[in-house]
């Protein structure tokens, strides 16, 4: 198997991008949020806690309120949009409807024609064994029915 062949300058610069863009955020924000809890702790006590937590949730509350409004704009508009597709929908589907019943009529009597063509074939070549048997019953007595086609050609089985 082949082994993959990195540039280490690409390599580098990219653990050294990845440090500023993702990971020094994510730990610089923890460790300011950690310091900020205790400060408020250390100066406001108990109380002084309880008020942050409830502008926090405040904050938070609006911020799932725009959310919330949002979705519930995008599913109205979405009910009003099916409501006005199913009213212009029904002549249209009902045209799909009958472009689909002449499909089904036409395959019916194509379908239908090869049918007749097949039972003709058959019914005759059974006609023409039911006479070559009257006429020559001394034959091996092969019939068309017990002629297999495979890929190759015809292949005849006697009894």
């Amino acid at each position: 198997m082949e082994e993959l062949h990195t540039n280490l300058a690409t390599e580098q610069r990219f653990r050294r991008e990845s440090w500023w863009q993702i990971v020094f955020p994510v730990v610089f924000t923890s460790v300011l949020m950690i310091a900020v809890t205790i400060v408020i702790i250390a100066l406001g006590g108990v109380q002084g806690l309880s008020a942050a937590a409830d502008y926090a949730f405040v904050f938070l509350f609006f911020v799932f309120a725009v959310l919330a409004v949002t979705t519930a704009a995008a599913f109205i508009g979405l009910a009003y949009a099916f409501i006005r597709l199913i009213l212009v929908i029904p002549p249209y589907a009902f045209k799909a409807q009958l472009f689909m019943k002449q499909v089904y009529e036409k395959t019916d009597e194509a379908t239908d024609k090869v049918a007749q063509q097949v039972i003709a074939v058959r019914s005759r070549a059974a006609g023409v064994d039911a006479l070559r048997n009257h006429l020559d019953p001394d034959t091996d007595n092969t019939t068309l029915e017990e002629i297999k086609v495979n890929g190759r050609g015809t292949e005849l089985k006697t009894s």
